[in-house]
């Protein structure tokens, strides 16, 4: 199944009338979405991205974010409170890196590096 925007609202032509409609039935959305991350769509209990194809696994933001809504929208969309919640992403070790500089050898967090070796560079071109 994929994510249904255009057809939210379900009509039946009434026979017999000039062009009448009767509404038939829903199939509700909600957009949900947390900072510069993309929308996502829950329709009929499944969770869409932005280009309407499903997605897996959940944003780790997804179930807070969901627990704001109140039960009846959740409910409207299909989404039942007893879905497993996704599981935590993985937690990556700090990356550190070791200056090969001889005479330095100084360990330090990867993120710093470019800064050290500038400092380095700057030293050279001082001396």
């Amino acid at each position: 199944m994929a994510l249904e925007l255009r057809g939210v609202h379900k009509y039946e032509r009434i026979p017999g009338t000039a062009g009448e409609a009767r509404l038939t039935g829903l199939n509700p959305y909600v957009r949900i979405t947390r900072g510069d991350h993309p929308p996502i769509y829950v329709q009929g209990g499944q969770v869409y991205g932005e280009g309407g194809g499903p997605i897996e696994p959940l944003p780790d933001w997804f179930p807070a974010e969901m627990a704001r809504l109140s039960p009846k929208v959740r409910a409207e969309v299909g989404w039942r409170d007893d879905q497993p919640a996704p599981p935590p992403p993985p937690s990556k070790p700090a990356a550190s890196w070791t200056c090969p500089e001889q005479g330095c050898g100084k360990t330090m967090p990867a993120k710093q590096k470019g800064l050290h070796v500038a400092r380095h560079r700057k030293a050279a071109k001082g001396a």
